[in-house]
């Protein structure tokens, strides 16, 4: 049976339970893209917890660690329009802009950090964090990989595909797939190292 809830009380509902029911994510999302405070309030005590605890791993400096939890919410708010539902999870779009958001801070602290890390982050996600970041990157893929390799992470970090669609879409087998790949990022963080 649907519940006719006001639009107020569907809000403080959702608060409670928005971990649990995906119209609440929505309700969640919409709310943001109004600009509504319950939404942001909403927002960060449903998801900060886990997302701090992350940054606190990827930075190990519990105040940088909120400081750019902080940073990433401030671009979660401002580019929430850039979300795509059909994409995936909030959670996930969230988690995307705070890895990158430390990603971006350990570029500049240590870069050869940063090439190791880069292995298992897609970067897709890099125009909402920091433009300049994904075009330094893009600029260093397309000076120092060979085209075998360039394609594939132009695909896989700069397009989103997955490692399975792209063995689809080039016919070539997974295991090629995942070795050219493995050997483009080794190719890179030798690039990083040297610079």
């Amino acid at each position: 049976m649907q519940h006719q809830y006001s639009t107020t009380h569907r809000n403080k509902y959702c608060i409670r339970v928005l971990p649990t029911y995906p119209d609440c994510e929505s309700t969640l999302v919409e709310g943001l893209r109004q600009g509504h405070n319950w939404a942001f309030v909403a927002l960060y005590k449903h998801y900060s917890p886990s997302l701090l605890s992350i940054l606190l791993r990827m930075v190990d400096d519990p105040t940088q660690a909120e400081d750019l939890l902080q940073d990433s919410f401030i671009k979660v708010w401002r580019n929430i329009h850039q979300y795509n539902p059909t994409q995936g999870r909030l959670f996930t779009w969230i988690l995307n802009i705070s890895r990158h958001t430390a990603l971006d801070y350990i570029a500049k602290k240590n870069p050869l950090r940063y090439a190791n890390d880069l292995a298992t982050c897609p970067v897709q996600y890099l125009s909402v964090v920091s433009p300049n970041s994904a075009s330094e990157v893009k600029q260093m893929v397309n000076t120092h990989l060979a085209e075998k390799y360039r394609v594939l992470v132009d695909l896989i970090y700069f397009q989103g595909y997955k490692q399975h669609e792209v063995a689809e879409h080039l016919r070539l087998p997974l295991g090629t797939v995942k070795t050219r790949l493995r050997l483009a990022i080794q190719n890179l963080r030798l690039v990083l190292s040297t610079h």
